[in-house]
């Protein structure tokens, strides 16, 4: 049975997983970056 409640959680779940994702690369870069320059 197609459920458009639950795709619609599924693609904010995915979306939110995907900001937060960015978010840990992006400060991993980050703190990399910092250590190699000292």
């Amino acid at each position: 049975m197609f459920d458009l409640n639950n795709m619609k959680y599924s693609v904010f779940l995915m979306a939110l997983m995907h900001s937060v994702l960015d978010r840990l690369v992006a400060s991993i870069c980050h703190l990399g970056s910092r250590v190699v320059r000292s």
